[in-house]
């Protein structure tokens, strides 16, 4: 799933969010991770951060077959890559600096690369 950051119309917190978290409007990204109300993206820092979904468009709704859905009791849902299923709380521990975790992350990238 790829999907483009939206330019802002009319809201300062919006700036704020995209400067802060180093996204460029108009660019497309890769989207790693889906939730009922988030994607989780590489930003122009290559850190795998959380955004609201309001702040993009999609571009490629295509989702690849092998990711996984999971959803829980309170109507919430993740769709993601089974590669990040191997720990419970996968991205906590990415930017806790878990080794084991970010080198996961990487070959992730790596075997995602030209696709």
């Amino acid at each position: 799933m790829k999907v483009r950051v939206l330019k802002n119309t009319s809201d300062d917190i919006y700036d704020d969010i995209v400067k802060q978290h180093a996204l460029i409007v108009g660019k497309e990204y890769r989207v790693l991770e889906i939730s009922d109300s988030t994607f989780r993206l590489l930003n122009e820092c290559k850190e795998p951060i959380l955004f609201d979904k309001n702040l993009f468009e999609i571009t490629d709704p295509t989702i690849p077959k092998s990711w996984i859905k999971q959803e829980y009791e309170d109507g919430e849902y993740s769709i993601t890559p089974p590669e990040f299923l191997t720990h419970r709380y996968f991205f906590e521990e990415y930017f806790d600096g878990n080794s084991d975790v970010i080198q996961q992350f990487n070959n992730y990238l790596i075997s995602i690369q030209g696709s």
